[in-house]
Formats: structure tokens, sequence, C-alpha cells
């Protein structure tokens, strides 16, 4: 999901695996104008990284047999509405503040008024490595992320906008999640707090 209107804010959530769905609609005979309807909509359990792409393939056969085949392409508003994060920098500094921007907007990008409570998580990223023997009988260098909370905290909406801060305890990789807990809808963004000189 993106919105022209908010150019520099982040929506959806990588963390949300979503694999594709396959739903048949069956088969109906074309009117006398040539035209035929079908009606679905997205399973209300669904819980994507953010708005999905539904590929719409029609086949009409003519009566002599031949198929003929198109394919349409469209966005699917899962959620009623869409967390943004904006994120002042995403380096920070140990021991100092790091402030974000939280908007809830519409499918449509206007920006959701109604007051409204988000929940925030930050997770810091630790990688580990270490030797691994592969299935040929050769060693190797494996590097595994490892993610622990670290922070949480509400963020109350006014006029559809709010802020979090947070700030690095020391120096790694981190991740803010914002999400509505009664739509589901979610986004992360990932930061890195360093000194000068560390890295």
């Amino acid at each position: 999901f993106t919105t022209p209107l908010l150019p520099d804010y982040s929506f959806g959530d990588p963390a949300k695996k979503f694999a594709a769905v396959r739903k048949t609609l069956g088969r109906v005979t074309l009117d006398k104008d040539g035209k035929a309807s079908f009606v679905t909509s997205a399973a209300p359990e669904l819980r994507p990284p953010a708005a999905i792409r539904a590929a719409l393939i029609g086949t009409v056969t003519e009566t002599s047999g031949r198929p003929v085949t198109a394919l349409a392409v469209r966005s699917v508003d899962v959620y009623p509405l869409y967390v943004g994060i904006r994120c002042k920098t995403k380096i920070g500094t140990p021991g100092k503040e790091s402030v974000f921007d939280i908007i809830a907007v519409l499918p449509d990008g206007s920006v959701r008024t109604n007051p409204a409570t988000l929940k925030a998580t930050v997770e810091k990223t630790v990688w580990t490595s270490y030797m691994k023997r592969r299935d040929n009988g050769n060693w190797s260098y494996v590097s595994e992320a490892q993610t622990s909370q670290v922070a949480s905290g509400e963020v109350a909406l006014s006029a559809g906008k709010g802020v979090f801060s947070f700030t690095p305890g020391d120096w790694g990789e981190y991740r803010l999640t914002v999400s509505d807990q009664q739509s589901g809808a979610s986004s992360a963004v990932e930061f890195t707090a360093y000194e000068s000189g560390e890295w």
C-alpha cells in the first residue's frame, strides 16, 4: 500500500507472510449482451503485509469451442485502515531519543480522523555466526538473526496522527512495529543505532 499524499511514510509489515490464494468462481452463460457477472471477496481472516493484488482471469469459450482469455489486476484492501510510519532518521544514537511520526489512513489515502490507540513494539536484532556442516561434508559459516523485544508502548492518535519515541540502549539493528489491534493492520520500519566510529 502506498499513497502519493504521504510519500515519506512507510506502510506495510514485511514480517507478515502471505501465500497466494486461488479461487475458482465457476461458470456462467453470457446474457444477450454478451456479459456476465461474478462476485467474490477477500476472506476476513487474511492478514497480508498490506493491500493485496488480485489477478482476475476470465475465459470465454466461443460457440466454435475457441477460448478467449483476458487478465486484469486490481488492488484489494483487506484492512479498513493502514498504519504509516515516518522516520525522522533511520540512523539513531545510543542514549539519544529517536522520534517516529505515526499516522492512520483510509484505503483512499485520506487521514482517518477517528480517535484511536495503536500498539508499538521495538525489537532488537542480533546476528549470530557459527560453523555448520553441510550435507556434502564441508563446513561453512552461517549467520542467523535473533530478535528480542526491548520496548513497547501505546500511540494515541489525535486527528489520525501521533508520535512514538524510543531511546536505544546500545548500538545495533532495531525494528519498530506499530499495529491496530482491532483490525490487525500493522506497519514496520527498521533503523540502526550507533556511535560515530563504532562501525
